[in-house]
């Protein structure tokens, strides 16, 4: 069975129900099967993305003349855990592609933004000095695409040897949001207008196909109020509230056509539940306290970045990517935030595979290598050129919240904080646990977040045991080591203090789970 991939395949959604799927890039690294019909195989998020790994490749193939395209550069979100980079990768070795190169596969898309910014202002694309590195910046990447948003905060600037080095300070685990639900706010507001209007009730069974012709009129809805508020704004000139678009289908439901009209003030107010129009800038500082209602809209995620920068941490730039922030509320709501305008590119839609492109570029024509220093937790592509400068990558990532450990009762202990960068291997954690009672086993709760108990916003995210063999008395002290890989999966070792033999072996994925796990309060702090 072959598949159909991109705009066909789109435009069939809502109406081929159980045919078409979207949006599988947020299920990757689930065990979930995509909600296909029985008679296609391949349904894993993992299949699904191989499917249209191939067919990228193929089309490359073609219009590059190639017989094999087997290395190439794969960007992903940096909130992307474990379980999702690895799924990733799965889809590309489904796909045909070479994923143990000398090189990193994966690339973090804001980084990918961020070199081909400093690509555009080298060759002279856009001014030089939009970006000035004279001195190192710290710089907000804003990516904002249909489905996922990525805020992550980077220092960049150039090494005395004059490496480009962008070090990541922070990234962001609130990623759920998108253009679609933008959509989907717009969408259900025309639903209910034209039910309102014609008198009809749209049927459950029909209601998912009225919905998706609905958010399309909706995505054009933005897209013809966006370059009506441009063209006015290059005439110096301001919208008015009450300007107009027209949304029409000539059969939307039933021979029922629908034809109506949005103004301006109309589309802001139904949105403006996803602004975040309430938080300032001195909000971050309050982010822990806030209820998890107060986090589905575009402003938490830029309070997350900046708490874990902490309150000295100053913003040089803020530099917009993907498809929504061309909506020209996106960039008008971020300047009034900071206090300063926005850098966009041309096209925001092709920064991060431009950049991924420049990345890739350099990695063959400077015979970049990976290369790991054993006495570093860094990883760096590295090349020198007699021609050109010193030229390096820094892929190395970071920890994007605190995990830390269970304790009896309702608190928690920090094990490793927010920013540390990975990989991370520690020291042995002694002198500082042990056993709240006599027993042969060892309850182990982890979680992730910043917060001091274990309640919002803290969240569990594994629960493990440990069995010794034999009973210990109350107050035996327990030791701790910890490794986190680049793909943020982490090794727990556990031991008796002082008995080596007794050490026990566990490996976590430390992203959120959602199930509900038994409490095993069985550690206390020394």
């Amino acid at each position: 069975m072959t598949a159909d991939i991109g705009d066909y395949a789109k435009s069939r959604y809502g109406t081929r129900s159980g045919y078409v799927c979207k949006s599988v890039k947020s299920l990757m690294g689930t065990s979930d099967q995509v909600p296909l019909v029985d008679e296609i195989p391949d349904k894993t998020p993992s299949d699904v993305s191989a499917q249209i790994l191939s067919f990228m490749i193929n089309s490359a193939k073609k219009r590059l003349f190639q017989n094999e395209l087997s290395d190439v550069i794969i960007t992903v979100p940096a909130s992307f855990d474990s379980d999702q980079c690895q799924a990733t990768l799965d889809a590309a070795r489904k796909a045909g592609i070479n994923v143990e190169n000398m090189h990193d596969v994966l690339l973090y898309e804001p980084k990918a933004v961020i070199y081909n910014f400093m690509r555009m202002q080298e060759c002279g694309e856009i001014p030089s000095d939009l970006l000035s590195l004279d001195t190192e910046k710290n710089v907000l990447v804003f990516d904002l695409g249909g489905g996922t948003l990525d805020v992550t905060i980077h220092r960049v600037g150039y090494t005395e040897k004059g490496i480009l080095n962008i070090k990541d300070l922070a990234i962001s685990r609130y990623t759920l949001l998108g253009g679609d639900n933008f959509d989907e706010l717009l969408a259900t507001d025309m639903l209910r207008r034209f039910e309102e209007s014609n008198g009809v009730k749209v049927s459950i069974k029909r209601k998912e196909e009225v919905m998706c012709k609905l958010r399309k009129l909706a995505e054009k809805l933005k897209v013809d109020l966006s370059q009506a508020y441009d063209s006015a704004r290059m005439s110096d000139i301001d919208l008015p509230e009450d300007y107009e678009l027209e949304v029409v289908d000539i059969d939307l439901y039933d021979s029922y056509a629908y034809a109506d009209t949005y103004t301006r003030s109309d589309v802001e107010r139904i949105i403006s539940p996803l602004m975040g129009y309430k938080y300032k800038l001195e909000d971050a500082s309050k982010i822990q306290h806030m209820a998890e209602k107060d986090v589905n809209n575009i402003i938490y995620p830029v309070l997350d970045v900046l708490d874990k920068c902490g309150k000295d941490t100053k913003i040089d730039a803020v530099i917009l990517n993907g498809g929504m922030t061309k909506f020209y509320l996106i960039p008008k709501r971020l300047k009034d935030f900071f206090g300063f305008e926005p850098l966009t590119t041309s096209d925001p839609d092709l920064s991060v595979a431009r950049g991924a492109v420049y990345y890739h570029y350099c990695l063959h024509k400077y015979n970049v290598r990976k290369l790991e220093d054993p006495s570093s937790s860094e990883k760096t592509n590295v090349c020198t050129s007699a021609l050109h400068p010193v030229i390096a990558f820094n892929t190395s990532t970071i920890l994007n919240d605190t995990i830390n450990l269970g304790l009896r009762g309702e608190y928690v202990s920090q094990l490793i904080p927010a920013g540390t960068e990975l990989p991370y291997k520690s020291e042995e954690i002694r002198d500082k646990y042990k056993l709240d009672k006599a027993t042969s086993s060892l309850g182990i709760e982890m979680f992730l977040g910043r917060g001091k108990t274990k309640n919002l916003p803290n969240r569990r995210i594994a629960t493990r045991t440990v069995k010794f063999g034999r009973s210990y008395p109350a107050d035996t002290p327990i030791s701790f080591q910890i490794y986190i890989n680049p793909l943020r999966m982490m090794t727990m070792e556990a031991w008796i203090t002082g008995q080596p033999k007794t050490k026990k072996t566990m490996e976590m994925d430390i992203s959120y789970e959602n199930r509900h796990f038994a409490f095993l309060n069985v550690l206390t702090s020394k």
